[in-house]
């Protein structure tokens, strides 16, 4: 009797420690009030992850902003990403067909953020390994023109496979 209930309490613990991040809520935080931020879409196919966002400027007049450098993502499995040139994070600006990376998605152009019309910027990161069930933390950095910065803080978004 002794080893059933040692057993029952073992395997108990073991289930509390093994709960991953997925259990976890979905949580945004935004420094700017006049935006709204939703999580469209997270979806690995192969080892590339794509996340769609979106973005509702709810303020007082239209903007133009970019996604900043200093954007990062972090999995459950250690992995990083970042906007920097060369370190992963590809961006998709709206009515844009294709992911850029680095000072390409300077060149490529702004992203205009016309007053309470939802705007969707798809993100792309690759290598992702097939063990990855939660993206843990992404932050964005928008730098608004004319505003400054803009520090959005998404955490524990489920990856969906196909």
């Amino acid at each position: 009797m002794k080893k059933v209930v040692l057993f029952l309490i073992t395997l108990f613990a073991f289930s509390l420690q093994s709960a991953n991040a997925q259990d976890s809520q979905l949580t945004i935080s935004c420094d700017n009030p006049d935006f709204d931020v939703k999580v469209k879409r997270c979806l690995a196919a192969g080892n590339a992850l794509f996340i769609d966002v979106m973005f509702t400027n709810n303020g007082s007049k239209d903007l133009v902003g970019h996604i900043a450098w200093d954007s990062e993502a972090y999995d459950d499995e250690g992995n990083s990403w970042s906007a920097e040139w060369g370190k992963g994070l590809l961006t998709k600006l709206p009515d844009s067909q294709a992911y850029k990376g680095g000072s390409e998605v300077y060149v490529y152009g702004g992203i205009g953020f016309p007053q309470n019309v939802p705007r969707k910027v798809g993100f792309k990161m690759d290598n992702l390994s097939s063990e990855s069930m939660t993206i843990m933390k992404f932050h964005i950095v928008l730098g608004i023109d004319g505003v400054g910065l803009t520090n959005i803080d998404i955490k524990n978004i489920p990856i969906l496979r196909r």
